[in-house]
């Protein structure tokens, strides 16, 4: 409902619900994966010759299914204060019901205490309906209240002048790939790493019998649990993440078609949810990579993959734009963003992630994986038709073309720099070098040295064995980006009805080299060089027919 024609207030509420469901059919790597390292012959390639793996990944596939609720209410009111001055108040509270599994494919981890639904289990590994847990593990949140406000103030009234701000907290969701993954590990199905290799024609030859544990399909009444088990968890504390968003903008019409913008654009993240490695090993005197298990905490285990909340990821900006509307056959519009973004560990390239090493997550809180200070996007159009009292045949020549162009100029990506091997031992190659020195080099050196080396290669070392790389993430920035797409376009009449449009279009038109990322593995031969560039410009042309 609204308020009357005149009225100073606005009233608008709405609900809504969703049962969601998830099909995935998931093969994981169930035809084994092996992993050679310079272990017998000191040599990767002599150790692949001789069929002596490190170690071998191989699972069993498994069909998954879950299911949740959604829920969503809401109520607003635009209220004008003032006919220069409008606010806008609203309410939202929302429920996602934690998905479940028909078959109660979900775990958790809680040391010491023993199992009763599923008494064979391991020590620790406890299931639904264990120990008062649910059927999703993940409790059921009822006080997501997000509130929100937004202000729209024409200071001089005149309608030239808009001062928008607006500032509220979205709540966040769950997906299937992070609710399901328990199902990806035993019981439910065998996703294992086998350390103790025989070689690459028998792998199984020094397990217990000699067998292979697969083909293997679950059944609640008769688990298997190869141990040690590797289990991904997830914690009964987990919480929904939620965000804070605002902005403040200053909006300013020049003239009847030309305006400029100036805007300031913030995003704090928290509860985001993230890997831990509950079962953590433990580094000391005889430690190595093929001993990782021995070492931790809990024998009858491998990695304890435990979802949790506590990530946090933060977002400033400075945007500045001005747009010109079509006049005289000529608009564009250009944008400039100076921004950082913070986050506790790479979110860009699925739900969570993990850390270097589990017991200092905060370690890795760095720049954004996406993050690029600088941003600037030009568009515009050109429609070329001014030559109405020309000459007809030059008339018909030169008028009715369109160009349209577009430039970016981005500053680089950031970059990490890996150690390139599992340093620190806890069976994850995400390490980072050591910093030792300062890494930066002038990026406007001939283009020779800069590809020979993109940063200061000395300032970096390996880090001794055992212990986490001291350079942090994304403390450099690789190259940056710089382009010019351009179009012409042009229609001819063929009869009523029927036209005949030509398209010529270039992207990277002027061939500007953009050059790739360098090496940033500390133990490649080519650390620090630079051996591709983006792409370089490509040219298509067609024809569209409409009637």
């Amino acid at each position: 409902p609204s308020a009357p024609s005149g009225g100073r207030h606005s009233l608008r509420f709405g609900f809504e619900g969703s049962l969601d469901k998830t099909y995935q059919l998931t093969n994981l790597n169930n035809y084994g994966t092996f992993d050679f390292r310079p272990d017998n012959t000191k040599n990767e390639l002599g150790d692949f010759l001789l069929g002596l793996p490190r170690t071998m990944n191989q699972d069993a596939p498994v069909y998954k299914t879950d299911s949740g609720w959604f829920t969503g209410f809401f109520i607003q009111d635009e209220f004008r204060v003032h006919p220069r001055l409008l606010l806008t108040l609203g309410l939202r509270h929302e429920i996602q019901f934690p998905l479940t599994d028909p078959m109660n494919r979900k775990n958790t981890f809680r040391p010491g205490v023993q199992s009763t639904i599923v008494p064979t289990a391991p020590l620790g590994m406890l299931f639904p309906l264990d120990a008062e847990l649910n059927r999703s593990i993940i409790p059921i949140d009822k006080n997501n209240f997000a509130p929100r406000i937004g202000v729209v103030w024409d200071p001089f009234g005149d309608g030239k002048t808009a001062v928008r701000a607006g500032a509220g907290v979205y709540y966040g969701s769950m997906g299937g790939n992070m609710a399901n993954g328990t199902a990806d590990r035993p019981p439910f199905t065998i996703r294992q790493q086998f350390r103790n290799i025989k070689s690459l024609t028998d792998p199984y030859g020094n397990m217990p019998g000699g067998v292979s544990p697969f083909p293997y399909f679950f059944t609640p009444d008769n688990p298997r649990f190869p141990l040690p088990v590797a289990m991904k968890a997830q914690s009964p504390a987990f919480v929904w993440p939620y965000t804070y968003q605002f902005n403040l903008s200053l909006q300013r019409q020049v003239i009847s078609d030309l305006s400029l913008t100036a805007a300031y654009v913030g995003s704090l993240s928290r509860q985001m949810p993230m890997n831990i490695d509950a079962n953590y090993p433990v580094f000391g005197p005889g430690a190595s990579t093929s001993n990782i298990d021995a070492r931790r905490p809990y024998k009858d285990f491998q990695d304890i993959d435990m979802l949790m909340s506590g990530a946090n990821s933060h977002y400033h900006g400075l945007e500045l734009g001005v747009v010109k509307r079509m006049s005289r056959n000529f608009s564009f519009n250009g944008h400039y963003i100076f921004g950082k973004g913070i986050d506790q560990y790479d979110m860009t390239e699925g739900t969570r992630g993990v850390p270097q090493n589990s017991l200092y997550p905060k370690n890795d809180r760095a720049r954004m994986d996406i993050d690029r200070t600088h941003r600037f996007v030009l568009s515009a159009i050109w429609e070329i038709d001014y030559l109405q009292s020309a000459n007809p045949v030059l008339r018909t020549i030169l008028n009715g073309w369109t160009i349209s162009g577009i430039t970016s100029l981005l500053s680089g990506e950031p970059l990490t720099i890996s150690a390139g091997d599992d340093i620190n031992m806890d069976n994850d190659d995400g390490d980072r070098a050591n910093l030792i020195g300062d890494p930066k080099l002038d990026p406007n050196r001939p283009r020779d040295q800069v590809l020979a080396a993109w940063f200061n290669t000395a300032a970096f070392e390996v880090p001794e064995d055992g212990t986490d790389g001291t350079a942090g993430r994304n403390i450099l920035d690789g190259p940056g980006l710089k382009t010019v797409n351009l179009g012409l376009f042009r229609s001819f009449t063929i009869h009523e009805g029927m036209k005949l449009q030509f398209r010529a279009e270039a992207t990277n038109a002027f061939n500007i080299v953009n050059l790739s990322g360098p090496e940033n593995s500390i133990d490649s031969d080519r650390f620090g060089e630079i051996n591709s560039a983006r792409g370089m410009r490509e040219v298509q042309l067609g024809l569209r027919l409409t009637f």
